[in-house]
């Protein structure tokens, strides 16, 4: 979509997660780490013109419908569809 994602750290394994500083930032619930977070990433507009290039790119590659179902195939399957 042409953003870059803010997003909490996880609290559970994710499947081809986007990665902090490559596709996106995440920040720490607690206090002021979203203010911090953003006002890190504003910092620098070039660099988030390439994360978000980045992050759609990952996107497309890992979590399109095809690419999970792939996924799941190969992961019941034990081999690439």
């Amino acid at each position: 979509c042409g953003s870059v994602p803010v997003m909490n750290y996880p609290a559970i394994l994710r499947y081809r997660p986007l990665e902090d500083g490559v596709h996106g930032f995440y920040y720490a619930p607690e206090g002021d780490a979203l203010a911090r977070a953003i006002r890190a990433a504003l910092a620098d507009r070039p660099r988030l013109a390439r994360m978000a290039e980045a992050a759609r790119a990952h996107v497309l590659r890992h979590h399109t419908h095809r690419s999970l179902c792939d996924h799941v195939l190969e992961t019941c399957l034990g081999a690439p569809p």
